[in-house]
């Protein structure tokens, strides 16, 4: 999820949507007039577009962390309580490649992130995948609806007292933990966007190989 008018990002955000408009309508211009007058017009607006937004996509991404951060340390041993009741030590998940999705019914980007899910799970639970997603509601009521509405074979797991995303160190909603098969975190990624896609599918289809 991007930073769109927070310090100390406001100026560069202002100057790639400047520039994008700019950009836009000088090619909409020489689209409708058929014709090529002052071309150094076309790149000067170009260059100047890339200097803006390349550096924006950078620090936004970087701050947001999108791009995931790799990590090597052992998983706390937390206790999952499922929607059925049943509990579940993530030990007991050892020699799977697990995914935690921290997420909540009230989060936007979560909500976004559901059909990438869905074509992970589907695609590589015979691999040993197992998704485990631990929800921050505070209304149950709200997330049992959310469930019944959007059914899945992952793990669906409630954190009323964050206890679980604390002892993780999730900051936000959603994050993304990789544990591999050893029951050691590998990756951690918050926010969603295209790019979350990407690196998540890439360091899960390590982790499977």
């Amino acid at each position: 999820m991007f930073l769109w008018w927070s310090d100390p990002y406001t100026w560069i955000t202002a100057a790639a949507l400047l520039f994008t408009v700019a950009l836009a309508l000088r090619f909409l211009d020489r689209v409708l007039r058929k014709s090529a007058p002052r071309p150094w017009i076309t790149w000067a607006l170009t260059l100047l577009w890339v200097l803006s937004v390349c550096p924006w996509l950078y620090i936004t991404a970087r701050t947001q962390n999108v791009f995931g951060q790799e990590q090597n340390s052992p998983a706390p041993n937390i206790l999952l309580t499922l929607e059925d009741g049943r509990q579940v030590h993530l030990a007991d998940l050892k020699g799977n490649v697990v995914l935690l999705d921290f997420w909540a019914t009230w989060c936007g980007p979560c909500r976004a992130r559901e059909p990438a899910l869905h074509e992970l799970s589907g695609n590589n639970a015979r691999r040993g995948l197992v998704i485990a997603r631990i929800s921050g509601d505070e209304n149950v009521n709200a997330w049992r609806k959310y469930l019944r509405a959007h059914p899945s074979n992952a793990l669906e797991a409630l954190d009323q007292d964050s206890s679980s995303a604390t002892a993780l160190g999730v900051e936000g909603r959603p994050t993304f933990v990789l544990i591999d098969k050893e029951g050691v975190i590998r990756w951690r990624q918050r926010g969603w966007t295209p790019y979350s896609y990407l690196m998540l599918r890439h360091d899960l289809m390590r982790l499977l190989a």
